[in-house]
């Protein structure tokens, strides 16, 4: 399997580029280019090292990702309380467990 391996000098004005396709087994032949750091030109190392932009999800997959990780922090978040509340009571030696199995049982008709 080959790959390709670039290694990038980054100066104030100029990129130093050097690229090498790498296979098992056989010997390794550098490309050396330089660039110079204008929009033009890295619009040009990009194509040459065949760069392709990220992922970017559409506005309505953003908003449910947005949504998910919403909710599993306020998920831990809630976790967290509990068990510190938890905590709070041991300390203040109230027992509660002896009066109730589950201090954070939903109540019907209660969010």
């Amino acid at each position: 399997m080959s790959y390709r391996i670039a290694g990038i000098d980054v100066h104030k004005r100029i990129l130093a580029v050097v690229v090498t396709d790498v296979e098992i087994e056989s010997e390794y032949q550098f490309e050396r280019r330089m660039f110079s750091s204008n929009p033009e030109q890295l619009r040009s190392l990009a194509a040459w090292l065949l760069v392709t932009l990220s992922f970017v999800p559409d506005a309505e997959q953003r908003l449910w990702r947005t949504v998910t990780r919403k909710k599993y922090q306020l998920r831990c978040d809630r976790v967290r309380l509990q068990n510190q509340l938890e905590s709070l009571l041991e300390e203040a030696h109230i027992e509660l467990s002896s009066l109730v199995s589950d201090l954070f049982a939903s109540v019907p008709g209660v969010c």
